[in-house]
């Protein structure tokens, strides 16, 4: 469960607990209103009833509550809500009536609460002395405050219930778009963290996340805009000396071929050679790294083709080297610039030749490998150092060795990046084996 889950279901049981508190406190309010109200109502009925047989005791003599009541009994039937009535003497002898025993009796003319055997509906009762002789009571049920208590209790746990379908529902509905946000917030830090400070983070319509991916933005525009005057500076400085070199590499040639014997100069001119080749790599890495955001030039093509023209531009570099090339090309549609795979693939073959064993060979093969479009370039030579090693799997701007295989990885890197490919590098006791692995078709 993500932390965003986790936060959302606890604000669920805070929502739902809040609900049942409010629901509780105004059943709690309505009832005790309710209950007062049909007190005072019982209350005014039973002294009523209490006020009537007093009315007619002069009339109707001594026993005329005994009289009055067993004609109300008579009339009232077995209704539920009709009043509790009976007489009994002063000694606690019940002479009639529907109540069998009485309650202890906290005070005559005052209400009191009535249970009728210790359950059942509540009445209010009033206890009232006719002569020295007889004692009355009258109880009148609450019997709608009861209904009216469990109704409010059914309303309470439709309303808890309801409540919480409709919270759950809004809040789920609310997890997931979230959670499609920060997914898709992720994804994009994580291309930019992988390099690709050029792409911006959509702006989503929620207010909160769409103030903090503006100012991620903000932050992907300052980093690309630095890294760009980097690649500027870096391009800059080794097209100025790029033409100096070659025209130095070039006159020390010239020096160690007419000066066969001194070997300081075959020397000098293998010096200026790799140099001029180190700002080569320069140059071709800061045009990758400037122009990596588009993909115009991308289209739709054979990694065979482009180990082929990789292979046929170095074959004679590699029998000059005394190493034979070994090509084993099967057909693998990649989405992509041709010239830069090309490119790519032509470094890694140059450096197997390079640094492979002097007769020995170099393998070029392409496949598809589980939906990948993979090419695989594996010589007979020493391997690769640990450090260089690291460098493959580096952004091409860490700083990283610029010399031997270490600037032909980090071009490599570039373009692998560029085309969302993979760029694997495994030891194999002796030799190197160098792979690209690339999205089959894969469309920008």
């Amino acid at each position: 469960m993500t932390s965003l889950a986790r936060h959302y279901r606890v604000l669920i049981a805070v929502m739902a607990a809040a609900l049942a508190i409010t629901l509780i406190a105004g059943v709690f309010a309505i009832d005790r209103l309710v209950s007062r109200t049909e007190q005072a109502q019982a209350t005014a009925q039973v002294d009523r009833i209490m006020t009537e047989l007093a009315s007619r005791q002069p009339s109707m003599g001594p026993l005329a509550p005994i009289d009055e009541i067993d004609r109300r009994l008579l009339e009232q039937g077995g209704s539920a809500q009709a009043p509790v009535l009976s007489v009994r003497r002063r000694d606690g002898r019940v002479i009639t009536g529907n109540l069998a025993q009485w309650p202890a009796i906290p005070a005559y003319d005052t209400p009191f609460e009535l249970r009728a055997g210790g359950s059942g509906s509540g009445s209010i009762a009033v206890v009232r002395r006719f002569g020295e002789e007889f004692e009355v009571l009258v109880a009148q049920p609450l019997v709608t405050h009861d209904t009216i208590r469990s109704a409010l209790l059914m309303l309470l746990l439709a309303g808890l219930l309801v409540n919480l379908l409709v919270w759950t529902l809004v809040v789920r509905r609310t997890l997931r778009r979230n959670e499609a946000i920060v997914g898709s917030l992720a994804t994009s830090l994580d291309a930019a963290a992988g390099g690709a400070v050029w792409q911006r983070l959509p702006e989503p319509d929620d207010p909160v996340f769409a103030r903090i991916v503006r100012r991620i933005n903000l932050l992907l525009s300052n980093v690309e805009l630095g890294q760009e005057s980097l690649r500027q500076i870096g391009a800059n400085i080794a097209h100025e000396l790029a033409t100096p070199l070659g025209k130095a590499a070039d006159l020390a040639e010239e020096l160690a071929a007419a000066r066969p014997d001194d070997q300081r100069l075959d020397a000098l001119a293998a010096q200026l050679d790799a140099m001029e080749e180190t700002f080569d790599g320069l140059l071709a890495l800061a045009r990758i790294e400037t122009g990596r955001g588009g993909c115009d030039e991308f289209s739709i093509f054979d990694l065979k083709d482009a180990a082929k023209d990789a292979c046929e531009l170095f074959d004679e570099h590699a029998r000059e080297a005394n190493v034979e090339l070994v090509k084993s090309l099967q057909s693998a549609p990649v989405f992509g610039d041709p010239w830069l795979v090309r490119s790519a693939i032509g470094n890694l073959v140059s450096n197997a030749i390079r640094y492979g064993a002097s007769g020995g060979q170099v393998f070029v093969g392409t496949c598809l490998d589980q939906g990948m479009s993979r090419v695989s370039i594996v010589d007979s030579g020493p391997g690769l150092s640990r450090s260089l090693s690291k460098s493959a799997a580096a952004p091409p701007d860490a700083q990283e060795p610029a010399t031997g295989h270490g600037l032909g990885l980090k071009l490599v890197r570039a373009i692998a990046m560029r085309h969302n490919a993979g760029v694997r590098l495994d030891e194999c006791n002796p030799g190197l084996s160098a792979s690209l692995m690339f999205p089959c078709e894969t469309r920008r």
